[in-house]
Order: C-alpha cells, then structure tokens, then sequence
C-alpha cells in the first residue's frame, strides 16, 4: 500500500494563460489574486458546510474550451483559500494536473485506489477523467476499484471533481457516485464561466424520475457563475497533456513532461483474478485492497456486465453466495449494509 505521493520536482514545460504568455515565479501573472476583494474568485455556491458535512462528487462538462478546467481549478483555489484561513493543516487540494498551489502527481489515480493513509480531509480534482474510466473498460481492475473507493468517499472526507468533454463515455459504476453535474459554458473570453448545475438523480430537488443523459442546459436546476477567473490562468498550464492510463506510452508521456526525483516505473500493478466468473472476478479485485465492500457498488457494476449476470443479480440478497465464496457476508453497520470479511 502506497504511503506517500510520487511528486515531480519540477514541471518542464512552461505555464501559459489563453494568451500564450509565460509565467515563472515573480513575473506578472504569476501572482493571481489581488487583495482588492472585489477582484478575487467569487463562490458561486457559498454554503456553510461545518455542520453536517456531507462530502460532494462534482462532474464538469462541456464542449473543448468551455472553461472545464479553469472553473474545476477555481473552485479548487478557493477551497485551498479556504482550508489556509480555517487553520486546517491537514487539509489540502490534491490533483492529476500540475498547479501552483496544490499537491499535484499525475498517478494520482493509481495512488488512490491504494486507499492510502494520507487520502483524506480535503480536495481531490482529476482533469479528464474519460481517459481512466471509459464505459468499453468498466470492469478493468482500475476502473472496480476507482468506483469502489468512491462509494466510501464520506469516510475519508473528500470531495471530489471530475472535468470530461463527453460524460456519457464514463463508466455507469462512476457516474452512479456523481452527486451534482455541472455543464460548463465560457462567458468573457474566459473571464468568467457559467455553470449549469443539475441534480441528476434528484438528491435535494426530488426529481427521480429518469432523464435525458447529459441533460441539456435548459433542464439545469440551478444556474451559478464565476467570475474573474482569469486570475486563475498562470495557475496551471492548459497545454498540459493527461496520459490515458490505458495508453501503451502512458509512462513516456509523463517522463517527457516532469522531472522526478525517483524513479516510477509501472505505478499500476493489474490484479489478475483466478475465476472466470465476472462477479467472482469483480469481489475478487475489491477484496484485494478492502476488509468491507459495499454492495451497492457492486451491483452498479454488475449492471454492465452481459447476461445472465445483469438480470440474475439485482438485490443485495444475491450476492450473498459470491461473498461468501471470497469470506464475506453481509452486515448491518449502522443505517447500512456492508460486505464484511469473516473474522
């Protein structure tokens, strides 16, 4: 198990604005935020979340240069601001793209589906998503234990934010854990970008009734903007390239853009399951990194499986043979049911 992040010591290639403009450390742009107030990041959604904390799951979508990115990062700072005033040392901004300001590795992914001691109290922001978790791959290993970490987010108190061009290509077991989508629509040249939330599942509005996958602008529930986001475009760098963890070429992509300390080699270890049952094969690759499995989670992902297991196993009851097979059995913890390991 993973217990520290592999970090770059530095990012070889230079940070840009839309503008082409580089930026280094002391040069104008650099410094994003003015003490003037009105000129800094506003928060769309300004809620007091002290009491009752709930984390969030946050999808960003859009067409190519809408402002994905840029307002995911936004929002990111602010929380970064946020943890800095608070005087909450152990919270912090973790994400798969280089920034000035979080804790950045691009096998972020690799490193969280370890279930790490130190993934907790904080931010988590992953750009372009549709390169680890595509529907064709659902039942890849990364993919089961990715969503199967994200089903357990509110233990580790994190919130998490995807960015994706076309969220319908991910994986239904991932989109199933989306708590608010958010299509993103560039105002200003960038200046400012609008956000068109939407209650999918109709968590806080009620509205379960099925709908159209994404939904169009015109169907959001609420409708937020922030502004001044171009104090954030010597942040990050929008040239950056995030390697498909699929791609053969993956680790030359990253040797070519970062300068490392240690050497990474293949960060992501395949597990490769005895059964060829799909549902053994699933409990198996869960139970290889967790001591309890939820079996919601399990059954989002056998809904992508081909027949009988997809019409066979809908209930939580008919998990039960599986489990037990691999030493668990079902347990009431609380308000919920859990796949727990014989002691």
């Amino acid at each position: 198990m993973a217990s520290t992040l592999i970090i770059p010591e530095k990012l070889k290639i230079p940070s840009t604005n839309y503008y082409g403009k580089t930026f280094g450390p002391g040069k104008e742009g650099a410094k994003l935020y003015s003490e003037v107030d009105d000129l800094k990041v506003k928060n769309p959604l300004d809620i007091n979340g002290r009491k009752n904390f709930q984390p969030l799951v946050t999808f960003f979508f859009g067409r190519r240069g809408q402002g994905k990115t840029l307002a995911m990062t936004a929002l990111a700072y602010l929380m970064h601001q946020r943890y800095q005033q608070s005087g909450l040392k152990n919270h912090k901004v973790l994400t798969n793209y280089a920034t000035d300001f979080s804790t950045f590795t691009p096998f972020l992914i690799d490193e969280m589906i370890q279930f790490p001691s130190w993934l907790r109290d904080g931010t988590v922001c992953i750009d372009e998503v549709g390169s680890a978790f595509p529907s064709v791959r659902a039942m890849s290993t990364i993919n089961v234990l990715f969503t199967n970490m994200l089903t357990q987010l509110r233990k580790r108190k994190l919130e998490i934010s995807f960015t994706t061009q076309f969220p319908q290509m991910i994986s239904y077991g991932v989109l199933t854990q989306v708590d608010l989508f958010i299509l993103c629509e560039k105002v200003a040249n960038g200046r400012a970008v609008k956000l068109y939330i939407f209650d999918h599942w109709g968590q806080w509005t009620g509205n379960t009734w099925k709908k159209n996958f994404p939904q169009p602008k015109w169907e959001a529930d609420w409708v937020k903007t922030i502004h001044n986001t171009d104090k954030l475009w010597g942040k990050y760098n929008t040239e950056e390239v995030i390697a498909s963890l699929q791609s053969d070429a993956r680790n030359e992509i990253i040797d070519s853009q970062y300068d490392f300390t240690e050497s990474f080699g293949d960060k992501t270890k395949p597990i490769n399951p005895e059964s060829e049952n799909p549902v053994e094969q699933l409990i198996e690759i869960v139970s290889s990194k967790e001591d309890r499995l939820d079996p919601v989670g399990l059954l989002n992902q056998i809904k992508e499986m081909d027949e009988p297991y997809k019409s066979e196993i809908t209930k939580q009851s008919d998990l039960i043979p599986y489990l037990n097979k691999f030493g668990f059995e079902l347990k009431r913890i609380g308000n919920k049911t859990w796949g727990v390991r014989n002691a």
